[in-house]
């Protein structure tokens, strides 16, 4: 079983590698987005983005979210880049 595991981590970690290769070496124009701190823009959510490339985003729910979740705040913005691009 552990061989399995061990061998499922390592195709993974082949996969992410190699994307991030390609990511690198594809001619892309940069993402960028404008972080903006507004609760309410949010409408009580955690994050929300404008099709013009600005994502509103709530600080205190962020940190609230980070202390209970460490490093899930990065979903939430990785998220909302997703709607705009």
């Amino acid at each position: 079983m552990k061989n399995i595991f061990l061998l499922f981590n390592y195709i993974l970690f082949t996969f992410i590698i190699s994307s991030i290769s390609y990511a690198k070496s594809n001619n892309t124009p940069g993402i960028e987005a404008e972080l903006i701190p507004h609760c309410g823009m949010t409408q009580g959510g955690v994050a929300t983005a404008t099709p013009d490339g600005k994502i509103y985003y709530c600080a205190q729910r962020l940190a609230d979210i980070e202390y209970k979740f460490p490093g899930a705040v990065n979903y939430f913005i990785l998220h909302e880049y997703g709607h705009i691009f």
